[in-house]
């Protein structure tokens, strides 16, 4: 056993997603490519604001 190499280093595992360049580019490109040049108009929104920007002002 003491000739097998170890395995990588657990305590750093990033996600996949990481080895992007460009995601919020990436990202408009495909919703244009599946939804249409209307698409282009919507504004660029985090994670953590969805709940408190889209999904709350509806229900008010």
């Amino acid at each position: 056993m003491h000739s097998i190499p170890s395995g990588p280093d657990l305590d750093y595992d990033p996600p996949a997603i990481s080895l992007l360049e460009g995601l919020n580019e990436l990202e408009r490109e495909l919703l244009i490519t599946y939804f249409g040049e209307e698409t282009k108009e919507l504004k660029s929104l985090p994670w953590e604001y969805v709940a408190k920007k889209v999904y709350l002002p509806r229900h008010n």
